[in-house]
């Protein structure tokens, strides 16, 4: 399994929280350029919402609200599948490492794990390791 296909194996609305979540973030951390716009489209069509959706998430814009995930398990997939549509093209550029910082904050990790949490995900990815087995990783440690 790529890295990518864990999208294929979440519950649609799970996959529409994580991309409403990205959104919220891309929206609250300053304003969304047509480039950021771009690749947030690329990454709701990626997560298997349709166009008509992703446009519809758009339209609402800074109306958005983060929703928490029920459990620590829950927040380190999304903080794993942030960081990974981030890397869509193979870097993670400024803009996009704070939208994975501000999504850390968000999901309530410690501000000093932020970047050691965003780097592993980061380095287990290029290293092609199945993201269940990064995401098991990451629990034991935060656990």
């Amino acid at each position: 399994m790529s890295s990518f296909d864990i999208f294929d194996s979440r519950d649609p609305s799970q996959r529409r929280d994580h991309v409403r979540n990205l959104l919220a973030v891309a929206f609250e951390t300053g304003p969304v350029t047509t480039a950021d716009r771009d690749l947030l489209f690329r990454v709701g069509l990626r997560a298997g919402l349709g166009p008509m959706e992703v446009e519809g998430i758009f339209r609402r814009g800074r109306r958005l609200s983060f929703s928490m995930p029920a459990n620590i398990r829950a927040c380190i997939e999304q903080l794993y599948d942030a960081v990974l549509v981030l890397l869509l093209d193979g870097q993670l550029r400024p803009r996009e490492l704070s939208l994975c910082r501000v999504t850390a904050r968000r999901l309530g990790f410690p501000r000093p794990a932020v970047d050691s949490l965003i780097g592993q995900i980061t380095s287990a990815i290029d290293a092609g390791q199945p993201p269940e087995s990064t995401i098991d990783r990451l629990m034991k440690k935060i656990v």
